[in-house]
């Protein structure tokens, strides 16, 4: 008999391998990452950080990326083991920081980018 239980560090792996799309979101705009950190127990700790690192390997994790309520996937956990660990593992593209740069100014940029960028700087707007 099989067993499985959330989070799953495999069948994250098994997703990735597959072609998820780590940075994927949902109705709410949360990505994976903010799955994650809200859902996590201190029983899954080392799960967690598997599955960080997983996401992390992957060179294409945004981090930063906020949801619909503004919140960065960091902003919802409180745990400091995972907070310490995110902190030293993370790297924010160039890409990342004139993203957030842009709207920290509230430059107009709709008019000046492609449809594919509008959204990227749209989604590490704070």
């Amino acid at each position: 008999m099989l067993s499985f239980s959330f989070p799953c560090a495999a069948t994250i792996q098994l997703l990735i391998d597959c072609g998820f799309d780590v940075n994927a979101f949902n109705l709410i705009g949360d990505t994976p990452l903010h799955t994650l950190f809200r859902t996590m127990l201190d029983s899954t700790l080392s799960t967690v950080e598997k599955i960080l690192h997983i996401f992390l390997d992957t060179g294409r994790l945004h981090s930063d990326y906020i949801n619909r309520a503004g919140k960065t996937a960091l902003d919802c956990t409180s745990n400091t083991h995972v907070i310490e660990l995110f902190k030293r593992k993370m790297n924010i593209s160039l890409k990342c920081i004139c993203a957030t740069r842009l709207n920290q100014l509230n430059v107009n940029y709709e008019n000046c980018l492609s449809s594919d960028l509008i959204d990227f700087v749209k989604r590490h707007k704070q």
